[in-house]
């Protein structure tokens, strides 16, 4: 698979920026590497190194010329002690974990590349954890993923990464950008226009609306700025994949199951006959595609059926979720495109963005698989992504890190006042579907 990273900053990535910059919500991903080894600071700080020298956007900062020009940069030099916390902990992987929240509060530091690294040494049995912080402006979980794989992995079949640059400076620069901005949204416009033409085209509209004009229920929406909590559980791969064929179910439906199960019984089975509503994000699955190093976000939602969810019917809900997902990637049922976005000013985007995450339950993306990894001498024993929980109360990645699934979830402790509650329902729903679990952290 090939990465490109674009110079121009997508409209999904910009609200994203526009969003951190108002700091409501946490809008970091976060990539913990558990380490069998502890790395001395010399190996530590040239294993950083060379992820910079392999991923692009990583020496890359944000710039912004105008209102329509906001595009990446390369930086001057990228220094890695400006990125880089070192904490000594005692204890095991809990303790290191324990300390995370309060340096995920951490403000990226404006006209530096939006990341940073956070390294706990003195674990017990000699391990350690490397922590990776992104803006989400950087892209997305599955396009790091795949660059890590590039960075840490030293593999034949790693992705290649490719830098577009664009030559145009100054006036020149901003003068294309305006013009390019133009293009798309008169393009999204007219599309909009000629779907209110069209029977089927109204009815897309009107769900489009609904969407985005539906309140979030009581308590969802409000600023959440006391952390993220994180918790990760693995499971070996081929005991997730006979519970899944178990189940007469594939993958990723399994960990919606798993997922929701777990979230109603956090929350409480509802009366109603439906319950949670979630965000899909898609990506392209093919190795023959190209990522552009962007967030490719859809306004889809699957409302699953409360029944199928309590007695595992995992054939119903991976037909409800599959149906859903070909709804919101169709060009068909969404004439409204991302690039509309971008007639509104940062402030009501801001506002939609927000909306959009607050109104559901949970936000469950499946971030692919990949290889074992090495950060220098030490072997890294568990990796996966955490995405930040944005505007909703939770957010569960999945990865198929080498012969393991690792499961995350990101937790909002402004909105979820019992956290430990909805952990101990994660574990019950992996014990009772899957069975073959444990707790990382």
């Amino acid at each position: 698979m090939r990465l490109t990273f674009r110079r121009e900053m997508g409209v999904a990535d910009l609200t994203y920026l526009t969003v951190g910059a108002a700091r409501q919500v946490n809008v970091s991903m976060v990539f913990p590497l558990v380490l069998d080894a502890e790395l001395d600071p010399q190996e530590l700080r040239g294993a950083l190194r060379e992820l910079v020298a392999a991923v692009p956007r990583f020496r890359q900062r944000v710039v912004r010329r105008a209102p329509w020009a906001v595009h990446w940069s390369l930086a001057e030099e990228v220094r890695i002690d400006d990125h880089l916390t070192e904490v000594s902990v005692s204890g095991g992987l809990d303790a290191a974990f324990a300390r995370l929240p309060d340096h995920l509060e951490r403000p990226f530091e404006r006209g530096r590349p939006p990341w940073q690294a956070l390294y706990f040494r003195g674990l017990s049995g000699g391990r350690s954890v490397l922590v990776l912080r992104l803006h989400h402006c950087m892209g997305d979980g599955l396009t790091y993923l795949t660059a890590f794989q590039q960075a840490f992995g030293a593999r034949p079949g790693s992705p290649s990464m490719e830098e577009v640059e664009d030559r145009s400076s100054g006036a020149g620069h901003a003068a294309r950008a305006l013009l390019t901005w133009s293009r798309r949204t008169a393009s999204a416009a007219g599309r909009a226009a000629a779907a209110a033409l069209t029977r089927s085209g109204r009815a897309a509209l009107r769900d489009e609306l609904q969407i985005w004009s539906a309140p979030p229920p009581p308590g969802h929406l409000g600023r959440t700025r006391s952390g993220q909590r994180i918790a990760i559980w693995k499971v070996p791969a081929e005991s997730w994949a006979r519970s899944a064929r178990a189940h007469r179910g594939r993958h990723n439906d399994l960990f919606l199951l798993i997922v929701s199960h777990a979230e109603s019984e956090h929350l409480g089975w509802p009366e109603e006959p439906s319950v949670l509503i979630m965000p899909i994000s898609t990506r392209p699955s093919s190795p023959d595609a190209e990522q552009d190093g962007s967030i490719a976000l859809t306004s889809g939602v699957v409302v699953l059926d409360r029944d199928d969810l309590r007695t595992g019917n995992l054939p119903a809900i991976g037909e409800t979720a599959r149906a859903a997902r070909e709804s919101a990637t169709s060009s068909a049922r969404r004439p409204v495109v991302p690039e509309l976005m971008h007639l509104l000013p940062a402030k009501i985007r801001r506002r939609l963005h927000l909306r959009l995450f607050a109104r559901s339950d949970l936000v469950a993306s499946n971030v692919g698989r990949g290889g074992r990894l090495r950060v220098g001498r030490a072997e890294v024993t568990t990796f996966t992504a955490v995405s930040p929980a944005v505007g909703c109360p939770v957010a569960f990645t999945t990865f198929t890190s080498g012969d393991e699934v690792v499961l995350a979830a990101s937790i909002d402790p402004g909105i979820i006042t019992a956290p430990a509650h909805l952990e101990a329902a994660v574990d019950q729903a992996l014990h009772r579907f899957v069975g073959d679990v444990e707790r990382v952290a």
